[in-house]
């Protein structure tokens, strides 16, 4: 089974993403509203200025992309979203008749 460490870890990564978004989406809503608002027109460059620099920071300073990885043996190759298990591992259970439902086809 996967530790609980490296379960953490994922949810971890995935409540970065998920924060990272909102802080774009929240940069974006800011252009909208200074680009409707009437305000000098030098002012209006130089705050997009500094959103677009925020947004670029936000995008490219820390990368993160979670991985979908199998919960029983940590593999992140060939996952299906599903089931959160590798394609070997869902394998071995359909044949020992875990998981119900699912029969082998063969041609």
């Amino acid at each position: 089974m996967v530790s609980k460490f490296l379960y953490r870890k994922e949810q971890l990564r995935y409540k970065k993403v998920y924060r990272k978004e909102k802080h774009i989406n929240l940069l974006y809503k800011f252009l909208i509203d200074l680009n409707n608002s009437k305000l000098e027109s030098d002012y209006k460059k130089k705050q997009t200025f500094l959103i677009w620099s925020l947004i670029h920071k936000i995008n490219f300073k820390n990368v993160l992309r979670p991985t979908t990885r199998c919960v029983v043996s940590n593999s992140s190759k060939s996952v299906y979203k599903k089931f959160k298990l590798s394609r070997m591992t869902l394998k071995k259970y359909i044949s020992k008749g875990y998981i119900v439902g699912i029969n082998k086809n063969s041609w």
